[in-house]
């Protein structure tokens, strides 16, 4: 008996090393959190330290009964991946986690009337995914009633239950991913505090040429559709445009408010099914803050026209049309470059490395700071490891990889 009471009498922050050790042994920690109430003291204290950030598909839904009543006043991510475990989670969510400002989980149409009253009560929610399987369900009349949402991602929804989006004034990100483009412009013109839009389809079509969303700083559209120009951002610095329709010039894009961009926009990511063209670049070459720019498809002679002063990252991989005297002149141009990703493009040769070294050097290219250049594996071992092992050849670092890696 004297043991039994020595034990107990050891200090909570002591029993919960207990619990730890027992990780992974669930019936094993929930056994001896029944054995004593000291013990089912311990069980809590441990499991509201280690259950603030909750993966519902970790355990057994009967766990997590036994395991919130204990700590759901401390979980503020609750995540589940499994449909099977949407309407447990968002039950035991509205029985025993007050606090949960983040939650990530699928929604189908036959249970959303379940989960709808539990979703309304959690009026501490600031971040919310939801994923569907394209079902027609209305969830925005429901979001209304979280007054610190800020951030939304419905990924599998269909157009027409996602338009009322406009109504959520105070979103700061929203990501949508839906089957058909969506109108940027009635899906959010109002939304005045928008920081981060990702679309995953997108229509741009604004009528009427005026500046948007004041506090917009990305802008990231899957496929993109330009019925018209883009508007003036004021705030706008990165803009990410993955693929579009064909034969879509930069100019069709920017059109109006080119210069505008010129002081703000920092990283351009451009379409991947596009070729780029001296049209095109006097359109990027009037962007004067740009820090970051990928593009593909590039041909020699607008390679060699870039000169950005600015300019520190630029990711042209899979430009069949680019040979050495491009690379060179973009290094000319482009004084502050330091990552320049020309990896698989067929025409550069291992004889680019010399000729590079020089520039950078020219440039003032410091070995503390170097250029660091991908490129195809077929530059050879030799050529790759001497950039790292002759000292005078530091201002250049070349790296490779087997396959091409879209940043």
């Amino acid at each position: 008996m004297g043991a039994v009471q020595k034990i107990l009498d050891v200090p909570l922050d002591n029993l919960l090393l207990i619990f730890k050790h027992l990780e992974g042994e669930t019936e094993d920690q929930l056994s001896l959190a029944h054995t004593h109430p000291i013990f089912y003291k311990a069980f809590g204290l441990y499991a509201s330290k280690r259950f603030k950030s909750v993966n519902f598909d970790e355990f057994p839904i009967a766990y997590w009964s036994a395991m919130l009543n204990l700590c759901g006043a401390s979980v503020v991510c609750i995540s589940t991946k499994l449909v099977a475990n949407a309407v447990a989670m968002a039950t035991l969510i509205d029985e025993f986690c007050p606090n949960v400002s983040e939650l990530f989980m699928p929604i189908r149409a036959r249970y959303w009337h379940v989960v709808k009253p539990f979703i309304k009560r959690m009026r501490k929610l600031y971040l919310l995914r939801f994923e569907n399987n394209y079902s027609s369900i209305s969830v925005i009349r429901t979001l209304r009633h979280l007054p610190q949402l800020r951030i939304l991602s419905l990924h599998g929804f269909r157009v027409c239950n996602v338009m009322r989006i406009k109504e959520l004034l105070l979103l700061e990100k929203l990501e949508v991913v839906t089957r058909v483009p969506i109108n940027l412009n009635e899906l959010c013109f109002a939304m005045s505090n928008l920081e981060i839009l990702q679309a995953e389809m997108a229509l741009i079509n604004f009528p009427n040429y005026y500046p948007r969303w004041p506090c917009l700083r990305t802008l990231s559209i899957g496929w993109g559709r330009f019925a018209t120009e883009l508007p003036y951002m004021p705030n706008l610095q990165i803009l990410s445009i993955s693929v579009t329709h064909t034969n879509l010039r930069l100019s069709q894009i920017f059109g109006r408010s080119v210069l505008q961009y010129a002081n703000t926009l920092q990283t351009l990511r451009l379409p991947q099914n596009q070729c780029y063209y001296p049209n095109d670049i006097q359109i990027i070459a009037q962007l004067k803050s740009l820090k970051t720019l990928q593009c593909y498809f590039i041909d020699n002679r607008s390679l060699s026209s870039i000169h950005l002063d600015e300019l520190q990252t630029l990711f042209i991989p899979n430009s069949p049309a680019i040979r050495n005297s491009g690379v060179l002149g973009v290094l000319r141009g482009c004084k502050s470059l330091r990552r320049l990703d020309i990896f698989d493009c067929p025409l550069l040769s291992p004889d680019l490395v010399g000729p590079a070294i020089k520039v950078l050097k020219e440039n003032g290219v410091q070995p503390d700071n170097p250029l660091v250049m991908t490129v195809s594996s077929l530059f050879g071992d030799d050529i790759i490891q001497l950039t790292r092992s002759d000292p005078t050849n530091q201002v250049l670092l070349l790296t490779t990889r087997s396959v091409c890696i879209h940043d």
